[in-house]
């Protein structure tokens, strides 16, 4: 299959956002996973440089206490408007 744009997309988002978040706690990680999506409507996203990025992650359960983890992804190449990604990160329990 060969996927063919017509024409550049020329309105891009700088930041993606992350939806639809998915818990799986096992006895030692949380395995999480999100679809990524560009930030602003309307715009595309694209990241070419295949390098990976800090990324935080902060866990807060119903009682108000908070842990967060430092880790880091490979953000996707290309996210059509509109369109999402997904990211599975697993992250060390405690």
């Amino acid at each position: 299959m060969l996927w063919v744009r017509s024409e550049a997309e020329t309105k891009l988002a700088e930041k993606l956002s992350a939806t639809r978040p998915l818990w799986k706690i096992d006895p030692d990680s949380i395995v999480l996973k999100l679809s990524l999506k560009p930030a602003e409507n309307g715009k595309g996203w694209r990241y070419l440089t295949p390098d990976l990025k800090p990324l935080s992650v902060t866990i807060t359960s119903k009682d108000g206490t908070s842990v967060s983890h430092a880790t880091s992804f490979r953000p996707p190449p290309y996210i059509p408007s509109g369109d999402t990604a997904d990211l599975k990160l697993v992250l060390p329990r405690g």
